[in-house]
């Protein structure tokens, strides 16, 4: 596989949103070694509510060419078994977010469900199990991965770093990733992991 590094037009800004640290950690070495010009948001390791997120994707589209909502669907689930009596559920809410952005052709809302730990285990696996939580995709994950950790440290390995490491097995998680099709916010109980397509949105080669 060619690993030829792909500029995309320096006239496009675009930034990336995620829920968590462990997606900071994937794009930083994502953009270390692909010299993608996109902005990871947040700057800093952080764990937002769905809320927050969505209040930062309307930002970010004030200030950006293109946006780009990574989803674990995980989170709103986690969300969802938090939610007080009288108060709309989390899923519910993005549902919302979901139909009133999906039309917007600044915005990309991809969705992985369970979580990021699912893209990395089609690294190693075809598989089209259903994980309801993230738990049981890093349990696959570690059968397959055995020193994987959720840890900077190990994302961020010296000359060994986390997209480096998975950097030829990517070809195959991409392809059996397309394979389980996209997101149907009516069928939230089906594996899906639509971060393949941000490597065609960002105009990386492999």
């Amino acid at each position: 596989m060619s690993r030829k590094r792909h500029q995309r037009r320096a006239n496009k800004s675009c930034a990336i949103v995620g829920d968590g640290k462990t997606e900071v950690w994937y794009f930083q070495m994502m953009k270390k070694h692909s010299v993608c010009n996109f902005d990871i948001r947040p700057k800093l390791p952080q764990d937002k509510s769905i809320a927050e997120q969505h209040e930062q994707v309307l930002s970010l589209c004030r200030t950006h060419d293109q946006v780009i909502w990574l989803v674990d669907y995980d989170t709103i689930r986690a969300e969802d078994g938090k939610h007080r009596k009288g108060t709309q559920k989390t899923s519910e809410r993005f549902k919302n977010y979901y139909n009133k952005l999906k039309g917007n052709e600044q915005l990309e809302i991809l969705l992985v469900n369970p979580c990021l730990e699912y893209w990395f285990l089609l690294h190693f696996k075809d598989t089209s199990k259903f994980f309801a939580e993230c738990k049981g995709a890093k349990i696959a994950l570690k059968k397959e991965w055995k020193t994987f950790e959720k840890t900077e440290k190990f994302f961020k390995k010296q000359n060994d770093d986390i997209y480096k490491h998975l950097l030829s097995h990517l070809p195959s998680a991409i392809e059996r990733a397309k394979r389980l099709g996209t997101f149907d916010i009516q069928e939230p109980n089906k594996a899906v992991c639509e971060l393949y397509k941000l490597f065609d949105i960002l105009e990386i080669k492999l």
